[in-house]
């Protein structure tokens, strides 16, 4: 097995749960090719990578540039999952950058860090062949690789039903605001699901303690892949790694109302090619809580912070998502497929794996060529 000289460090935009979630996907599939790796991250983004096996985890929440640049200079090359910042900071500090990007398709305008990198990976999606084409000048630095999912090798008993409330932090609003906007609903699920179901709960460690919870955990990406290949339902916010993850795990899905911009377009997205099993918009609660998700992302941002502050103080549209919610469940319990599995059939799977292979073949390339720091 080839091993690789490089000092890799790994990263992850603190938004949502995707990029972490990619990060720790590829993280098994990096090992065995490197003996330095590194974890560089803030908050959440921690959360799934303080268990696997890095060399060393850095918490760079707040460190003055000065001492980002002190963590950086340990290492040859960055990978980061859609930080774009970090990118930069990486590149003046004279590290390699590899980019990988699940989120090619919904940029109004592609990074330029992401133009700028020395190896750029997008995960492929409706769009994202055709707008690489337009607007990379060097396809040689760039790969396309299907989503990070991995098959199902045999069908499990279900017998639960999963709310998966990760995706919901980022820069645009306060924890406390995500937090708000997790125990409004899971209030309201648990009063739709009937009493005699068994209801699992995930969500980030942060949101976790501030609902003080007890069925409220954090789980690492294994576990969250049994608890949805054992799920008779669940419900989910609409990232796109969960829209993949359900496509994989073949669990019928109720898509909870999008908690930023990206989840909102990717509702869109699966409802208007018929992809969803159920979906539950804000406008769905109703007519005026409806969002132009593709309006900038600040505004979106701000008016769904509004709008989660509005829902968690109604008791009348409370009762409207608990009847749609309870509707949708009995609706979709005991398909044998997620509408979401067509996935599987135009982006494929396995991409954690194509994308670290497309990491190491890399920094083989910067061994051969004696690009490595002293």
């Amino acid at each position: 097995m080839n091993t690789s000289r490089m000092r890799l460090l790994l990263n992850a935009e603190p938004f949502g749960f995707g990029p972490t979630a990619a990060i720790a996907a590829m993280m098994p599939h990096l090992r065995a090719h490197f003996s330095n790796i590194g974890y560089a991250g803030t908050g959440h983004t921690l959360d799934l990578q303080k268990n696997l096996p890095y060399d060393q985890v850095h918490d760079i929440g707040g460190l003055p540039p000065e001492k980002l640049g002190a963590v950086l200079s340990g290492y040859d090359v960055l990978l980061t999952a859609s930080d774009f910042g970090m990118a930069e900071a990486a590149r003046r500090q004279g590290l390699k950058v590899c980019i990988y990007d699940p989120l090619t398709w919904y940029w109004p305008e592609i990074p330029a860090a992401a133009k700028q990198a020395d190896l750029y990976i997008a995960q492929d999606f409706y769009g994202v062949r055709e707008r690489i084409a337009a607007e990379f000048n060097s396809l040689a630095k760039c790969e396309v690789v299907p989503p990070i999912i991995r098959p199902v090798a045999d069908e499990k008993p279900r017998g639960h039903i999963l709310i998966n409330l990760g995706g919901l932090q980022n820069p645009f609003w306060a924890v406390e605001d995500a937090a708000r906007y997790a125990g409004s609903l899971l209030d309201c699920l648990r009063a739709a699901i009937p009493a005699t179901e068994k209801i699992i709960v995930a969500t980030s460690r942060a949101i976790a303690e501030k609902l003080t919870d007890p069925d409220a955990k954090t789980y690492s990406v294994e576990e969250m892949a049994d608890l949805r290949q054992r799920s008779k339902v669940a419900f989910m916010t609409p990232g796109l790694g969960n829209i993949f993850d359900a496509a994989a795990d073949n669990v019928p899905t109720v898509w909870l109302p999008p908690a930023n911009d990206s989840q909102g377009q990717q509702a869109d997205i699966i409802r208007a090619r018929n992809l969803c099993d159920a979906i539950i918009d804000w406008a769905d609660l109703s007519p005026g809580l409806g969002i132009n998700y593709k309006s900038p992302q600040p505004a979106v941002l701000a008016h769904i912070t509004a709008t989660v502050r509005q829902f968690a103080v109604s008791p009348l549209l409370q009762q409207e998502f608990s009847r749609l919610a309870g509707k949708a469940c009995r609706d979709i319990a005991g398909r044998p497929h997620s509408a979401a599995q067509a996935l599987l059939k135009q982006f494929g799977e396995n991409g954690a794996s194509a994308a670290a292979k497309s990491v190491v073949r890399y920094c083989l390339r910067l061994d051969a060529d004696g690009a490595i720091h002293a």
